[in-house]
């Protein structure tokens, strides 16, 4: 407003406060910056600016710009004004710069990295601003290349000028973590006044290695086997460990035809006091994992199949003979004898398995 006199009165006329445009920039730290100020009708106006200011002009104006070639200033506050100092505009401005590096690290206790334990990941973050408009992401990636987020973080920080910053993240690794790599990113988004899409600095990836107890990955489980009196048994314990295991067996009793070779046992012409249970322990610094395998020897007379049941067959026609596995009977000795009468001949058959290797 300004003050007139009219006859005897006081007049307040109104003044039109100017207009800035645009009202907000986004600047990189040393480039050039420039905004306008104007009204619709022609006022005595000026900049207020620690740099670029220009003071009131001497005539009334419609528009003034405020420019500098290189900005440099962090916090500068340009404000454009009218004759008298009642009406007064601000221009916002957001002075920013991209960090010199990011990087990632652990705390490296214990190193390697151990399954289980705890590890606070850091993302450092040097010489950027500003730091209020900082986003910094970590990023796993597994080794069959698929890429988690595990967290993002902003500062609460309102820190105009540059600075070096570091943000940390809790990590416990599993063992699927083995031969995985971290990664973290610093993102400044300065809005839609700012550089599209907002500008992102990467940290070189971080490989780790982490260390896990045995486990032992037998296809079947630990089980219960019978194996035919003779044959060979071959029993694999295959562990997946880091460090990678050793292997012990522990035997029903020491046979002399016995091989171990890490995690396979074998033993030929097996007996039937080599039945019992057979125990594989897969071991390395952080534990063990073991696995038994229960093993029953049977003998090649075991099993004798169990006798027809009685039916009649007709001389010179060809008949199919069925038998089925029993568990054996009290005698070992049976027969195939006729028993004669006035019409008929009677027989009885018996069937048992025999190993194609015997005579």
């Amino acid at each position: 407003y300004r003050r007139c006199v009219c006859g005897n009165f006081w007049v307040m006329e109104y003044a039109e406060c100017p207009v800035i445009s645009p009202a907000r920039l986004v600047v990189k730290y040393g480039d050039p910056a420039s905004s306008n100020c104007s009204s619709d009708t022609p006022v005595e106006m000026g900049w207020e600016a620690t740099h670029g200011g220009t003071g009131l002009t001497d005539k009334k104006v419609k528009f003034l710009n405020w420019r500098v070639d290189s900005l440099t200033e962090w916090n500068i506050k340009p404000k454009c004004y009218t004759e008298g100092g009642q009406c007064l505009k601000q221009l916002n401005i957001t002075v920013y710069k991209l960090p010199d590096s990011v990087s990632i690290s652990y705390r490296k206790y214990p190193d390697p990295m151990v399954e289980g334990h705890q590890y606070q990941l850091q993302c450092h973050v040097q010489n950027i601003a500003p730091i209020e408009k900082l986003r910094v992401t970590f990023y796993k990636v597994n080794t069959t290349g698929e890429q988690t987020e595990l967290d993002t973080q902003i500062s609460k920080d309102n820190i105009k000028t540059p600075v070096n910053t570091i943000y940390t993240l809790d990590f416990t690794p599993s063992r699927d973590d083995d031969g995985a790599q971290l990664w973290c990113s610093a993102m400044l988004d300065l809005g839609p006044e700012g550089p599209q899409p907002p500008p992102v600095m990467k940290s070189d990836d971080l490989n780790i290695t982490v260390h896990y107890k045995p486990q032992i990955t037998m296809s079947h489980g630990c089980f219960s086997m019978s194996i035919t009196e003779g044959d060979t048994l071959s029993l694999n314990c295959s562990a997946k460990g880091n460090p990678s295991p050793s292997y012990d067996w522990l035997l029903p009793q020491a046979a002399p035809n016995t091989t171990e070779e890490r995690s396979v046992v074998t033993i030929i012409n097996m007996a039937k006091s080599h039945s019992g249970e057979y125990t594989c322990i897969a071991i390395n610094p952080l534990g063990n994992s073991t696995c038994t395998v229960k093993v029953e020897v049977t003998g090649e007379t075991d099993g004798l199949f169990r006798p027809l049941d009685f039916f009649q067959i007709v001389s010179r026609y060809n008949h199919i003979l069925k038998c089925c596995k029993l568990p054996p009977p009290p005698s070992s000795i049976y027969t195939q004898y006729p028993i004669m009468t006035k019409q008929k001949q009677l027989f009885r058959f018996f069937c048992k398995f025999i190993k194609k290797y015997k005579t």
